[in-house]
């Protein structure tokens, strides 16, 4: 009640009627708040701010008293209280009749404020789409705008304001043609008979108005195939937004049209901005099949900088198709991708390729004999990764238990462990590399792999039995107990 009576009394002080403003926001009485829905009419203009950010923080529970004060007669009240509802969101359904009295206001700001507020509400201020239609004729072409872009931020539910909207994107006023045209994408589900109108602002000298022209007629689909040629006209614009817009948009009409295209699209995925990269490899996926002569420069997606093109790329692979031995390689090594989503695509478009993938496995095995230890690691586990394709690669991942750099090794005896069942034939190589290697560490791998193999290796157990008589309480008795446990369960 204080803090009420401080900020009704103008002799207290800017500074105190500030804070009390402010301090307000933790009551939960009526009458404060329409104190501070008072306080929006104070020559104060810091007392007035301050009364609106409360009453924004107050939200919901402020809404009724906000609705009341959308009938004020100070136009400057009427305005900011539209601007708080609108922020409030969702939740000031029950202003959106009022609001939408609002939009015949006899003052323009307001009128502007109440479209601004309908759209930010969002769905529960559907019913206002006739209204704010009809507000697109407004005679001021400010609040024609505001409805324009309230009617987009309404997305799907402003379908009926189709027409009305291709009509302004032709107005002469750059501010409402913007506006209808980014509304037009936004809302979408456009049909063929307006794509003549969205061909000719794909021209207009405004980047927004070219790029949400060239969104529309990507939402339109198949529809708008007239459009492509114009469209491909702008896979160029030196803006990246239009790029962007008119390289997505091609790839969503698809069709016959869509595919002469292709060539067009291909050094898109060489553009210097990451996101047209990324449009060009959806589009091309979209085109399906036909974007094969797409393939190799798509496989140079897979090492994008950027990890959604990545993705893309991994995603458009699996779309098209190809049984390029150099796009299996690559898919292999996405495999060890630090993002999980690529990792993801990366094994379904593998899996898609299916056979196909067992081309990879010379070139990998010749890998395993590079020089550098990442280039071994990662052909191992390539490897494992194809599973029972790589069984001609088995003697020479085992060789690799042996390798000079530990990761390598270790890559190896996993891989290894992972392929066991194809393994089975090589017991006696494992078993040989056991007795002869130098290395502890690698007599403790190949005793881990053999554990693996299960019964399978029972060949190799005198040999064991032999160092775990000699190695006893070791790092490398235990690795050789465990194995002889797995291989002859009845030795526990």
């Amino acid at each position: 009640m204080v803090w009420r009576l401080v900020l009704q009394t103008s002799a207290a002080g800017t500074a105190a009627r500030v804070r009390a403003a402010r301090a307000l926001r933790r009551s939960r009485e009526g009458k404060a708040w329409e104190a501070l829905a008072a306080a929006l009419a104070d020559t104060d203009l810091q007392v007035a701010d301050a009364a609106a950010e409360t009453l924004q923080q107050i939200g919901p529970p402020a809404v009724p008293v906000l609705t009341r004060w959308l009938s004020f007669r100070d136009p400057r009240v009427r305005e900011r209280v539209a601007g708080i509802l609108g922020q409030i969101g969702n939740a000031a359904k029950p202003a959106v009749p009022t609001l939408i009295t609002r939009l015949r206001d006899p003052e323009r700001a307001v009128r502007i404020a109440a479209a601004r507020a309908l759209g930010r509400i969002g769905p529960p201020a559907a019913v206002a789409v006739p209204d704010l239609i009809r507000r697109l004729a407004d005679r001021e072409t400010a609040v024609a705008a505001a409805a324009a872009k309230a009617l987009g931020d309404l997305a799907s539910l402003a379908r009926d304001a189709v027409p009305a909207l291709v009509q302004c994107v032709g107005h002469w006023d750059r501010d409402l043609r913007n506006a209808a045209a980014v509304a037009l994408g936004r809302i979408g589900a456009t049909t063929g008979r307006f794509v003549p109108t969205l061909i000719q602002r794909l021209f207009d000298t405004d980047r927004e108005v070219r790029e949400a022209a060239a969104k529309a007629l990507g939402r339109i689909g198949p529809e708008a195939a007239a459009a492509v040629p114009a469209l491909r006209q702008h896979l160029h614009d030196p803006d990246r937004e239009v790029r962007e817009a008119a390289t997505r948009a091609i790839g969503q009409i698809g069709g016959t049209a869509a595919e002469q295209a292709i060539p067009e699209l291909i050094p898109l995925l060489s553009d210097k901005d990451w996101r047209v990269r990324e449009a060009a490899v959806q589009s091309l996926a979209a085109l399906g099949p036909a974007a094969k002569p797409a393939a190799a420069a798509l496989v140079e997606r897979l090492y994008d900088e950027r990890g959604r093109v990545r993705l893309a790329a991994c995603e458009a692979l699996t779309a098209i198709g190809t049984d390029a031995t150099e796009a299996i390689l690559a898919l292999l090594e996405r495999l060890e991708d630090k993002y999980e989503s690529v990792r993801t695509a990366a094994s379904a478009a593998l899996m898609q390729l299916g056979t196909a993938v067992a081309r990879a496995v010379p070139e990998l095995t010749r890998q395993l004999q590079q020089s550098s230890p990442t280039a071994r690691k990662t052909a191992v586990r390539c490897l494992a990764a194809l599973r029972n394709h790589a069984k001609p690669a088995i003697p020479d991942l085992i060789a690799r238990l042996a390798d000079d750099h530990p990761s390598v090794a270790e890559a190896a005896a996993e891989a290894l462990i992972e392929l066991a069942p194809a393994c089975r034939p090589h017991v006696r190589t494992l078993r040989d590399l056991f007795v002869q290697a130098d290395q502890v560490q690698t007599k403790a791998r190949c005793a881990r792999v053999l554990g693996a193999l299960g019964p399978a290796a029972r060949e190799a157990l005198p040999e064991l039995m032999d160092a775990l008589a000699r190695h006893g309480q070791s790092a490398l008795g235990d690795e050789v107990a465990a194995a002889v446990r797995r291989i002859q369960p009845s030795a526990s």
